[in-house]
């Protein structure tokens, strides 16, 4: 024991003697701390989306508004089929789309119920998670505030959501498992 206390107390002699190492080891981690804090963050911008808008009704409209409006997508493009957006998802073009499926606005209106489909490219774990619970929480507000507009008494979930627009959520994989994007 004496001699492991001897060996500990000559290094650190060792590292003393030397000012640079000594500044170099608190100055280091002190500015790695100061930099790097304000570079690691999860907040990731310009996901580009593709919008199915099959219904082409005012609800549609104001649904592609508000997503627009959050300042995380950029619209990529309009799609008429399904197709369109997966071969732009399968080309890398896009990061995720959302189908409005025809008969949105009738559905909401009549039936107090809709379903809209959301598709994410999940190649990149972790900005599909991230991106898909932005357009959920968009999509979450909008119907709280259809709803609130309609004057209908919102309805919430088990998890506290309002629950007129259900998602119906899919991560689409790199199937060919090219992985040199």
């Amino acid at each position: 024991m004496k001699t492991i206390l001897l060996i500990i107390i000559k290094e650190f002699k060792q590292v003393f003697r030397n000012k640079i190492l000594v500044a170099l080891i608190f100055m280091i981690p002190i500015v790695q701390l100061l930099i790097l804090t304000n570079a690691a963050t999860f907040e990731i911008k310009n996901i580009k989306l593709c919008i199915i808008d099959e219904d082409h009704s005012q609800t549609s409209f104001q649904l592609a508004n508000k997503i627009k409006s959050a300042n995380y997508f950029i619209i990529k493009s309009y799609a008429n089929t399904t197709k369109e957006a997966e071969k732009l998802l399968e080309e890398n073009k896009i990061d995720l789309y959302l189908h409005i499926p025809n008969n949105f606005e009738r559905d909401l209106v009549k039936i107090s119920s809709s379903k809209l489909g959301i598709t994410v490219n999940a190649i990149d774990g972790s900005k599909a998670g991230i991106s898909s619970n932005y357009i959920m929480n968009i999509i979450n507000n909008f119907q709280a505030d259809l709803m609130n507009s309609l004057g209908k008494k919102i309805s919430l979930n088990i998890t506290g959501i309002p629950s007129i627009i259900k998602q119906d959520y899919t991560l689409w994989y790199n199937i060919k498992q090219d992985y040199k994007i």
